[in-house]
């Protein structure tokens, strides 16, 4: 698993695997999944980081993704 961020989309993208992204479900406004063509969770990608989620701890992330399920992800805070 790696993270990535650009700074100037100030969007955050947590890749869960390196398969071709076959489809993306928009969850909010802010957070997108993208799936690889078996509907396995391949990425999430979560807008406005820095902007409206100054003060949140990124350390571990609990997503509730309608037609995905329950993602949970403990990532050390150096990728952020």
């Amino acid at each position: 698993m790696r993270t990535t961020f650009d700074a100037d989309a100030d969007a955050m993208y947590i890749y869960l695997s390196e398969r071709p992204v076959h489809r993306t479900v928009q969850v909010s406004n802010r957070i997108a999944v993208d799936l690889d063509a078996d509907d396995n969770l391949r990425g999430i990608e979560i807008l406005f980081v820095s902007k409206a989620m100054a003060d949140t701890d990124f350390s571990h992330i609990r997503l509730e993704l309608p037609h995905v399920g329950t993602v949970e992800l403990q990532l050390p805070m150096s990728t952020i």
